[in-house]
C-alpha cells in the first residue's frame, strides 16, 4: 500500500532492529515531547518519549512504564497507532505509537534535557527525528487526538 507524498518502504535486512514503543500524550490541545540528550545518537532533536520493550512486557505496559520513567507523568492510553518504520543508516526503528491522555503528573526530563507540551501547529517547526515525521504529518492533518480517529485531512 503506497500513500500519496510517502515513499514505499524498501527494507534492508542485514540492519539490527529496535522496536520502541512511543507515546503521543495530549492534554488541552498539546502534544509532549521531549528533547534528546546531546552526545547520543539524534541528541537535540525533538521526540515523543517512549523507549524499548522489556522481555515479557506488551508495548502497551511499556509506553505507560517509560512515559513514567522518562517524564514522572501517569497516562491513559486511548488508541494505539499504525506502527512506524525507519531505516536509519546503521539500523531499522520500528515505533508502536500511543495515542495517550494525560492522567496525573506534571512533565519533568527525567531522562532528557528538556520536556515541552506543544500545539500542532509547534510541532511542525521542531527538528523531530526522520522516524517521527510520518507521526508529525498525521498530527498536523487532522488525527483527532482525543480519540485517534482521522480527521478530514488525515491521509491514514
Amino acid at each position: 500500500m503506497s500513500i500519496p507524498g510517502i515513499p514505499p518502504y524498501r527494507p534492508r535486512p542485514q540492519l539490527p532492529t529496535e522496536y520502541v514503543a512511543i507515546g503521543i500524550v495530549h492534554h488541552e490541545g498539546r502534544i509532549l515531547v521531549a528533547r534528546r540528550k546531546k552526545g547520543f545518537f539524534l541528541g537535540g532533536y525533538w521526540e515523543f518519549p517512549g523507549g524499548k520493550r522489556e522481555p515479557l512486557e506488551s508495548y502497551a505496559q511499556c509506553v505507560v512504564r517509560e512515559l513514567r520513567e522518562e517524564t514522572g507523568i501517569e497516562v491513559r492510553i486511548v488508541r494505539e497507532l499504525l506502527p512506524v518504520r525507519h531505516d536509519y543508516r546503521r539500523k531499522r526503528v520500528v515505533l508502536q505509537p500511543y495515542l495517550c491522555a494525560l492522567v496525573s503528573g506534571e512533565a519533568r526530563p527525567l531522562a532528557s534535557e528538556e520536556v515541552r507540551w506543544v500545539t500542532p501547529e509547534e510541532l511542525t517547526r521542531l527538528k523531530v527525528p526522520p522516524a517521527s515525521v510520518p507521526l508529525v504529518e498525521r498530527i498536523v492533518s487532522g488525527l483527532d487526538l482525543a480519540t485517534g480517529e482521522p480527521g478530514p485531512r488525515d491521509p491514514v
